[in-house]
């Protein structure tokens, strides 16, 4: 029995579609806030499969072109259809579905394993919403292929080289992620410069709106207000939390950054100090 053949090109392509998929979920997922208030884990995975599905078809069309196959046309209008009512409609209906099943003893039932759990979050998070989007694009796949005649099959079908379908592919993907991203490098991450080691600073233990933050007996911060610390590093990885206040809300980082103090009783200790903590030197 002989194993499928699998070209180095194939797995390649198949790297760079989970590649774009973890970039798109990590985007969504962890920096939602940047974008909406809204978490949309659960979104995006409802959404993906179809995304890379309807991906590969649009690879395949700008490859073949339209007319080799008009079918695809409308399997990916009918795709997009699907996907842009799940975006709509899926937080509803899983608020819908969860409220329905609460206190029920099919709902004590899923939730009662780890495994129950894993495999309905699968079904209905995933599963379902692709089924429903599958039947949209090829509903539309056999409307447009019943009316568009194909390319007749006397006429030669020129082939492209496989470089410009892997590319579009890849960029479908990234497309989304990329502008979370950029969201992010151009408006949050000039408030969160790093600081440089020698720079002075000034301990500012207030929250967000400017009022005295009062912390808790027998914290290590406690009597730091006001001092001055000389940065020794500021190397740790951010730890971006939102601060909602009288109705706005303030992007604030914790990520400890370790300086000594200057003056004080404490002058020539070391300490970590959140960054959110920290304001220049009036």
């Amino acid at each position: 029995m002989k194993l499928p053949r699998v070209s180095t090109r194939s797995i390649l392509a198949l790297l760079a579609i989970v590649a774009a998929d973890c970039m798109v979920y990590r985007s969504f997922a962890t920096r939602h806030q940047i974008v909406t208030p809204y978490n949309l884990a659960l979104d995006t995975l409802s959404l993906i499969t179809m995304a890379n599905l309807l991906a590969v078809v649009i690879a395949m069309m700008v490859r073949d072109g339209v007319r080799a196959r008009p079918a695809r046309l409308g399997f990916i209008v009918g795709g997009l259809i699907g996907l842009g009512v799940t975006f709509v409609g899926f937080d509803p209906a899983l608020h819908a579905l969860g409220s329905a099943l609460e206190s029920t003893r099919f709902g004590n039932w899923l939730s009662a394993t780890m495994i129950r759990q894993v495999l309905t979050l699968v079904v209905i998070v995933v599963v379902i919403p692709f089924l429903f989007q599958a039947v949209l694009g090829l509903a539309g796949g056999w409307i447009v292929g019943k009316f568009v005649p194909p390319l007749p099959a006397e006429t030669p079908v020129s082939r492209r080289p496989w470089l410009l379908p892997s590319l579009s592919l890849v960029i479908l993907l990234a497309l989304p992620t990329l502008a979370v991203e950029g969201a992010f490098r151009w408006t949050i991450e000039p408030l969160l410069t790093r600081r440089t080691a020698g720079q002075e600073a000034v301990v500012a233990i207030r929250w967000s709106n400017g009022t005295p933050r009062v912390l808790p007996a027998g914290s290590k911060l406690n009597g730091l207000d006001g001092m001055k610390v000389r940065i020794e590093r500021d190397d740790e990885a951010s730890v971006i939390e939102l601060e909602n206040l009288g109705g706005t809300t303030a992007l604030r980082d914790y990520r400890p950054v370790y300086g000594t103090l200057l003056d004080g009783n404490r002058a020539g200790e070391t300490v970590g100090l959140p960054y959110c903590f920290l304001k220049p030197v009036p």
